[in-house]
């Protein structure tokens, strides 16, 4: 036992699904690892702080904000229900996060899920849009 509880590791597997004419291809798979503390009452989890990140550009085909409509048009996160937005931050110690904006069709609740991309990621998802037909 760890001071305030329990702490447990939950794993958001995500991924970018990527479609060329007849073919889908994988262009970046990753996984968000969020730190949560048990307490009786409820289950919180530790969500990067992104104050001072800095929001970074995929491509200027995009631009900041990857919308509805451009994901549907380049195939991106096609595997995440409800997707609404996503935008990019480069925070000061390099780390990638992308913020998505996620709406529950039968609450109609919007909630924000942070997933963690490297630069490597990041650097074939630009390739992909930038590429795209």
């Amino acid at each position: 036992m760890i001071l305030g509880g329990f702490f447990s590791i939950c794993l958001l597997p995500l991924g970018f699904l990527a479609g060329t004419r007849d073919n889908y291809i994988l262009t970046g798979s990753f996984k968000s690892t969020f730190k949560s503390i048990e307490t009786e009452e409820k289950i919180e989890e530790k969500k990067i702080d992104t104050e001072g990140g800095v929001i970074t550009v995929i491509s200027d085909k995009v631009g900041e904000t990857i919308d509805l409509e451009e994901s549907n048009n380049y195939n991106l996160f096609s595997n995440v229900q409800g997707f609404q937005s996503a935008v990019l931050f480069k925070l000061p110690n390099g780390m990638y996060v992308f913020e998505i904006t996620i709406l529950d069709v039968i609450t109609g609740e919007e909630t924000i899920e942070q997933v963690i991309q490297t630069e490597s990621q990041i650097n074939g998802i630009r390739n992909y849009v930038e590429q795209f037909e």
